[in-house]
């Protein structure tokens, strides 16, 4: 069995002095986000946005996907990135880095799973162009015309095994698939990221709580979240139990924590992580609309609502699990 080194619960900063921002840069184009843009996301932004729009959906058969893959979650993924990029210090868990078996400086091989619109593998391209990352999702959303030259994509689905042989990459990062996996398909798809790592081949895990600890509104908006989930069989918080899936499938556990976001402060960090939920809600109206009982064409309005509540007392949280975990390097092959 695996083991653990380190493990700890932490709470986000109340403030910060910088907004969280970044940019993928390809010699020539850059793409920035950055959060001033968020002080009046609940009168403009969320009220833009028209829930009796259809949005494009995953249309893969044997997916649990429930999230729409259009341009407008490709923006939000972007956002998401930065802000997470900016609350976890870092795209990789820093004290962690040495342990990856070829430095990422020194070109070692990188494998983003589940990269969706590429925002992590080409901005962690852009800090380590030494780096040879490759992209994958189960579905073409990637972009076209910003790609350091260090990235290439591929589609594949993980849980039928993924086109690259034993032993080949030095790092895995794998984020936010709490809507993409069933319960018991994490740890079959952690037995194919370890397949494919090197002996002492790490692999980094983040994965998203849920929406608890506020008032009465934020509470039912995030439980009828939690039982969506239940009802499509996925597990709602495995972010709390990465560690034990990571070690049931082998892995040495080198960091594990749960890092706390309290949405009531008003830093520029928290205010992104109400405008990041906002626009989930959004983009799930087909799903939970019907689970709260809110008719479609007030579906925007009640985005607003929950945006406002988020920020009242008592203070709503979310948190992050971040998982870092390494395959024995005694383990030569499979």
């Amino acid at each position: 069995m695996g083991n653990k080194l380190s493990s700890k619960r932490k709470s986000a900063p109340t403030s910060r002095s910088t907004t969280p921002a970044g940019s993928l840069s390809t010699g020539t184009t850059t793409a920035t986000i950055n959060s001033k843009h968020r002080d009046a996301y609940d009168q403009n932004t969320i009220s833009s946005q028209s829930s009796t729009t259809r949005r494009r959906m995953h249309q893969v058969a044997n997916s649990s996907y429930w999230f729409p893959n259009d341009d407008e979650e490709m923006d939000r993924l972007i956002g998401q990135h930065f802000a997470l990029k900016a609350f976890l210090n870092g795209n990789i868990v820093e004290s962690c880095i040495p342990h990856v078996p070829t430095p990422l400086s020194e070109g070692a091989k990188v494998l983003d799973l589940g990269c969706g619109g590429g925002a992590w593998v080409m901005d962690f391209a852009t800090e380590y162009p030494s780096a040879e990352c490759i992209g994958v999702d189960m579905v073409d959303v990637f972009p076209k015309a910003i790609r350091p030259t260090n990235v290439n994509f591929e589609v594949a689905n993980v849980l039928e095994g993924l086109p690259f042989p034993d032993n080949s990459f030095d790092f895995v990062y794998v984020r936010l698939l709490l809507v993409g996996l069933k319960s018991d398909q994490w740890e079959p798809m952690w037995r194919e990221v370890y397949r494919i790592l090197k002996p002492g081949g790490c692999a980094q895990s983040v994965e998203a709580g849920m929406l608890v600890k506020g008032n009465e509104f934020v509470n039912k908006a995030g439980k009828a979240f939690i039982d969506m989930m239940y009802e499509r069989n996925q597990e709602p918080f495995v972010s709390q139990k990465m560690d034990k899936i990571m070690a049931n499938v082998n892995y040495n556990v080198l960091h594990y924590e749960l890092k706390d976001i309290y949405l009531g402060k008003q830093d520029n960090l928290s205010r992104e992580f109400v405008h990041d939920i906002c626009c989930i809600f959004t983009g799930a109206e087909p799903v939970l609309s019907k689970a709260l009982n809110v008719p479609t064409e007030e579906w925007p309005a009640f985005v607003k609502k929950l945006g406002i509540e988020m920020q009242k007392q008592p203070d709503a949280m979310w948190s992050y699990g971040v998982c870092f975990a390494q395959k024995p390097i005694e383990e030569a092959s499979s």
